[in-house]
């Protein structure tokens, strides 16, 4: 049986005209390895990784991606924030597995991760609908967004806090479950101040409560600012199973009473914090705030519609 990274860098030099390379963690050694076979001819590389503070911190992904994928004429990087899989498609054949784009998560050092990898033909559903929602909810990497993220590396390891990646324990009896989560704040406008807990004096009581707990849903880097705080929540509401759901029946406008009927059908009442006006409301808020080219509020009313482009 072939390693994962045996079967990438095979597949990358058959290459003939587009690369997907997909994994939470990216190390700048296994990515030049990789980038290296992909003959010239290929026109679009599209690299897709997660980039924690904690997780760069603790060495098992890499911020200097950046600079090597930039570097090579038709490649580009993107960030998800809650990417999980490894997934690396050349063509019409894609790699779909365990291992990370790392030297040991592809079998390229000692010791060798135990991984598993599967070669499937890339037409097959699901797999062209992940990568398109995948792409359609990935945040260009920037040289910006690269500084703030490592500016909040750099802060992590002055707090001398030792980092040890895994998944993090959730209590399931307090958790609540992604396809019934909603937003609480009904002010959306107030969560980047609630999140950098500025002027948080000035914030009535249940307004900062509930701004701490939608944080507290949503793994956002620290120090990150605005403009992309602003971004990494819109990917969170694009591929929140709700919000999907939403989309699919806002092209016509939905009124008040429809909105509250939606909540009411798709979340069971035990995971409700209020009445489904407010849940509505609040839900309908962030979609104005957070998505304003999908979403709109046709004039004079308080209805909700979605639209393919909206200025």
């Amino acid at each position: 049986m072939l390693s994962p990274g045996s079967e990438l860098l095979e597949f990358c030099r058959e290459a003939k005209t587009e690369v997907v390379l997909v994994a939470p963690f990216m190390k700048r050694d296994a990515i030049e390895l990789t980038l290296e076979v992909i003959p010239d001819s290929v026109v679009s590389i599209r690299c897709v990784t997660r980039w924690r503070p904690e997780e760069i911190l603790a060495n098992v992904s890499d911020l200097e991606v950046f600079d090597l994928i930039n570097e090579r004429e038709g490649a580009s990087l993107f960030i998800q924030p809650l990417l999980h899989a490894k997934y690396y498609r050349v063509d019409n054949r894609c790699l779909v597995g365990s291992a990370n784009l790392t030297k040991r998560g592809m079998g390229w050092a000692m010791p060798a991760n135990f991984e598993l990898s599967v070669s499937l033909d890339a037409t097959i559903n699901p797999l062209p609908e992940f990568e398109q929602l995948l792409l359609s909810t990935a945040i260009p990497a920037t040289e910006e967004l690269h500084n703030e993220i490592a500016a909040a590396v750099e802060a992590l390891g002055q707090d001398g806090t030792v980092f040890i990646v895994e998944e993090v324990a959730i209590d399931d009896d307090a958790s609540t479950p992604p396809e019934f989560w909603l937003p609480l704040c009904a002010r959306p406008e107030l969560l980047f101040r609630i999140f950098t807990e500025t002027q948080t004096e000035q914030i009535v009581g249940w307004t900062l409560e509930a701004g701490k707990r939608d944080i507290g849903a949503l793994p956002i880097p620290i120090n990150i600012s605005e403009v992309y705080f602003h971004k990494y929540v819109a990917t969170f509401l694009q591929q929140s199973p709700l919000i999907q759901k939403l989309g699919q029946i806002a092209h016509k406008s939905l009124s008040l009473t429809e909105g509250q009927e939606f909540i009411a059908e798709h979340v069971p009442e035990v995971y409700r914090v209020y009445g489904v006006d407010q849940h509505w409301e609040a839900m309908r808020s962030w979609l104005l705030y957070f998505l304003p080219e999908e979403y709109r509020q046709p004039s004079r009313t308080s209805m909700l519609q979605r639209g393919t482009e909206i200025r």
